[in-house]
């Protein structure tokens, strides 16, 4: 049986935003999955989610789109 991989949000994000190393994160999952992660991982994507459409490195649509993806 295969033990949980904790990920934490900035691992997490890269899961479900296209940046850099996101395939390898991809990867990774796909071999060592399934992942596990905190309840606080929800505030913290919020807050992440938003500060980025806030300093324009994702449009407001994209974060609307990763925030459901994500719940």
């Amino acid at each position: 049986m295969k033990s949980l991989v904790y990920f934490d949000t900035s691992a997490l994000a890269k899961w479900y935003i296209n940046e850099s190393k996101s395939n390898d994160v991809e990867d990774y999952i796909q071999q060592n999955g399934p992942v596990a992660i905190s309840d606080l991982t929800f505030i913290e994507m919020r807050c992440l989610l938003a500060r980025r459409r806030r300093d324009g490195s994702l449009s407001g649509d994209a974060e609307i789109r990763v925030w459901a993806t994500f719940q």
